[in-house]
């Protein structure tokens, strides 16, 4: 459920940039066209539908390239901005370099000032407003990720330093487990209200019965005996694993079975993350239109026959039409 309305908002999201960036190449095209005196002007040798047509997808592909779509939570505000600078500037690069291609050789270089201006200005300012509201939200406990911690010691310590550091990324750290020969170490404080919660032996009791989305080993992975099989566990459940350098992986022979491996700054930390999320964003993209387009016509098709069935249950039983319960979702999380 969490993985299809992450779909679905990304999906939004690059619409919106689209919008944005033809409501900016539209304005820039008027800006320049009522300049005063010789600055004025356009050349009508050919037609800016097609130019148009060529900063869409090249914004897109850079924007994607670029990495604007990554998730805002592990990002700082001046990274999101900077991400969008950098993607604005290759975006209109690339549409300079096509339409050369293409022998759009009077393309005015002040229209594509004015449209960069545009773009990086709106674009900006629109991520940084979502920016802010997502990191309100997260704030006030809601789309939080609850990470579980191996560890205790220095390693660990950072790491948690590091999430307390930055709240409005929505981690909360659930607590700190230790190896099973550390018995006599459960229930100590670790770092504010984080304690050490058990030790490895209920690795797998946490995972089932409540809601973890990310483990993170802080601790030496040679230190944890049969770690491939901890490991193995949490990728099969879907969980996002990450190991704290000094990345030990190799040590262990574990050859992950369905998750990607890789190297990610996470809130300036440097860790080793699995994931066994799908990585073509545009399957499943395409899965989200499926899904909620199909919902939606399944529903504007049979509302007449709802209609009726809402009025046959207001007539023959009391209480309301629509039924409603707390239930299971992802990771144990109620929906």
């Amino acid at each position: 459920m969490l993985r299809k309305q992450s779909g679905l908002f990304l999906a939004i999201h690059q619409i919106i940039d689209l919008i944005i960036i033809y409501g900016c190449f539209s304005i820039a095209y008027y800006t320049k066209i009522n300049l005063p005196g010789d600055l004025g002007g356009l050349t009508s040798e050919y037609s800016y539908n097609i130019l148009l047509l060529l900063a869409l997808i090249s914004f897109h592909t850079s924007f994607r390239l670029m990495g604007v779509y990554e998730p805002y939570r592990r990002l700082s505000l001046r990274a999101v901005v900077f991400k969008v600078l950098k993607g604005t500037l290759i975006g209109t690069l690339g549409m300079i370099i096509i339409g050369y291609l293409m022998h759009f050789d009077a393309v005015s270089r002040l229209f594509i000032i004015i449209f960069f201006c545009y773009s990086f200005v709106s674009l900006a300012l629109f991520k940084g407003i979502i920016y802010l509201i997502l990191a309100r939200s997260r704030t006030q406990n809601y789309n939080i990720r609850t990470i579980l911690l191996i560890g205790s010691r220095q390693r660990a310590l950072d790491f948690i330093k590091a999430i307390r550091k930055r709240k409005s990324s929505g981690y909360r750290i659930r607590g700190c487990l230790e190896t099973n020969d550390q018995e006599e170490l459960v229930g100590d404080r670790v770092h504010g209200s984080i304690k050490i919660i058990g030790t490895m032996k209920r690795f797998k009791e946490l995972l089932e019965q409540e809601t973890i989305d990310e483990v993170v080993f802080g601790i030496p992975l040679k230190n944890i005996e049969n770690v491939h099989e901890y490991i193995y566990l949490a990728e099969e459940m879907g969980k996002t694993v990450r190991v704290l350098p000094d990345f030990q992986i190799n040590t262990i022979k574990y050859l992950p079975q369905t998750a990607t491996v890789n190297i990610e700054d996470f809130l300036g930390v440097t860790t080793l993350s699995l994931s066994s999320i799908p990585e073509n964003g545009n399957a499943l993209l395409l899965k989200s239109f499926i899904d909620y387009g199909g919902a939606f016509i399944g529903i504007v098709l049979l509302s007449p026959f709802f209609l009726l069935v809402s009025m046959a249950i207001k007539c023959t039983s009391k209480g309301p039409v629509f039924f409603s319960q707390e239930r299971s979702g992802l990771n144990g999380r109620e929906i």
